[in-house]
C-alpha cells in the first residue's frame, strides 16, 4: 500500500510567474491560432517557418535548438508541413536543410 500523499499547500501562489507566463502563452497562443485559422497552420507550424526562414538553409538540429523543442516532435511537424507543401528538403545537405 503506498503512503498518503500530503496535500499540496498552493496558497500565496497568485503572482507564480510560471502559472501567469503559461496563462499568457495559452492566450496569445489562442490569437495566432485564430489569425491563422484560414491559412490551415497553426501557430507551432508558423513559428517553425519563421525560424526556418530566418536561418536558411538550416539543419534540423538548428531548428530544434532554436525552438527549444525535441528533435522528435520537430520531425514530425516538418513532415506535415513539407506535405502540405510549406517547406522542401535539400537533398544535397547531410543535415537535411530546409527552405
Amino acid at each position: 500500500m503506498e503512503p498518503a500523499l500530503e496535500p499540496l499547500d498552493l496558497s500565496g501562489t497568485g503572482y507564480c510567474a510560471s502559472f501567469n507566463f503559461r496563462r499568457v502563452s495559452r492566450a496569445v497562443t489562442a490569437l495566432f491560432d485564430d489569425a491563422l485559422q484560414e491559412s490551415g497552420l497553426r501557430s507551432t507550424q508558423f513559428a517553425i517557418l519563421t525560424a526556418v526562414a530566418k536561418t536558411q538553409p538550416v539543419s534540423i538540429s538548428t531548428i530544434s535548438s532554436i525552438l527549444v523543442i525535441d528533435a522528435t516532435t520537430l520531425t514530425r511537424s516538418l513532415h506535415l508541413l513539407r506535405k502540405l507543401g510549406f517547406l522542401q528538403s535539400r537533398p544535397w545537405c547531410h543535415a537535411a536543410a530546409l527552405s
